[in-house]
């Protein structure tokens, strides 16, 4: 992410910052399902969010940064830090490399490609395989369900 802007390739971004942080804030909140979210880790994911995307909409970001996630922060008592005033004195996010787990890593990876094979698979069964969108002189059953088999051992995710 900061290479990619010094290198001022917005475009990889807002990929980044929007696309994969959304997707892994969506897998967040699925994989927590009812037990709820952590709030601390999703503050942290907003300010990390308003963060990154302040050098393109400084503007936008300080005044939600100001009006709605400071006051919320200061309400929360596990928070690791006094927020700072300005979005930009927050200092740029870091990674702690000592709490990354390669295995999850590779775990959460194979289960994004379960999952994206389960969902052409849907999409496939859906349309009858065909690839065209006219109207199919037969209707074609919809196929809703889907049914997955667990093992004891997760396989070995080479990449």
């Amino acid at each position: 992410m900061t290479q990619a802007y010094e290198e001022m390739k917005y475009k990889v971004v807002l990929k980044h910052a929007f696309m994969e942080m959304l997707s892994l804030k969506e897998t967040y909140l699925t994989a927590k399902g009812a037990k709820g979210p952590n709030g601390t880790i999703l503050f942290q994911f907003v300010e990390t969010m308003l963060v990154l995307m302040n050098p393109l909409t400084p503007h936008f970001c300080q005044h939600v940064y100001e009006k709605h996630l400071v006051p919320a922060l200061k309400t929360c008592k596990n928070v690791n830090k006094e927020p700072a005033e300005l979005i930009i004195n927050q200092g740029w996010p870091k990674v702690d490399e000592s709490m990354l787990d390669p295995k999850l890593g590779n775990i959460m990876k194979y289960l994004h490609e379960v999952k994206h094979n389960i969902r052409l698979s849907q999409a496939k069964a859906q349309t009858g395989g065909k690839k065209s969108k006219k109207a199919a002189a037969e209707p074609v059953a919809v196929k809703e369900n889907c049914v997955l088999i667990v093992g004891k051992e997760f396989p070995a995710y080479q990449r």
